[in-house]
């Protein structure tokens, strides 16, 4: 109740959700796929959004070995 009354429940739009995707740097050698993942999760609850726009957005994030991996499975 406290959410709805000081709007952290705040839909976002979707270019807004692309842009916090994009402006996320992890460092991948201290944040696990799994850290990242939940702060993906975490985000894409503020908003609706079509798969496709987040898995182009989520490509460019991933480490060049989990591309690979996804790829060919």
């Amino acid at each position: 109740m406290l959410k709805e009354w000081y709007g952290s429940n705040k839909e976002k739009m979707s270019l807004e959700v692309l842009l916090e995707i994009d402006q996320m740097h992890p460092n991948w050698k201290k944040t696990t796929l799994k850290e990242f993942f939940a702060d993906v999760d975490e985000l894409l609850e503020t908003t609706t959004i079509e798969d496709g726009f987040v898995i182009k957005a989520l490509n460019k994030k991933l480490p060049v070995e989990v591309n690979e991996e996804l790829r060919h499975s």
